[in-house]
């Protein structure tokens, strides 16, 4: 009985370590952070598994402090260290050590004027600008 259970302990954990739909296959990479908010960021196609989709930009912010805060910023996407385009302003409620992660938490942007090519190029890089973040006096609603 304990040989069939080691085997079973022994198959899965070689299953799930090598098994890339197990896997986050392109994590997210830290980035910055601002007034106790992490920000981490990584490229991901639009459409799952379609690698002829757009690439897009998404963010994974974490409240690092011990009350809430509204994070607001705008972000802007450059090419060869001019901007290409700037998004709306974005205005983000996080409770205290809450993460708020890509297409769940509406943290993701397209391109309307660069290809995959530029995205994937060293002519592209972005940058969060008017950055503010507000402490609250209450919790997000």
């Amino acid at each position: 009985m304990r040989v069939l259970l080691l085997l079973s302990v022994v198959l899965f954990c070689s299953f799930t370590s090598s098994n890339p739909l197990l896997q986050e296959a392109n994590p997210y990479t830290f980035d910055s952070i601002q007034e106790g908010v992490k920000v981490s960021s990584k490229m991901t196609h639009s459409r799952w598994k379609r690698e002829e989709s757009p690439l897009m930009l998404c963010l994974k912010l974490h409240n690092t402090n011990t009350y809430a805060v509204n994070f607001t910023f705008t972000m802007e996407f450059y090419q060869y260290g001019m901007v290409a385009e700037t998004m709306e302003p974005v205005t983000v409620c996080l409770k205290p050590d809450e993460t708020l992660v890509g297409r769940r938490g509406s943290l993701c942007w397209l391109s309307e004027s660069l290809d995959n090519a530029v995205l994937q190029s060293d002519a592209f890089d972005w940058e969060m600008n008017d950055v503010s973040v507000t402490a609250l006096e209450t919790e997000c609603p």
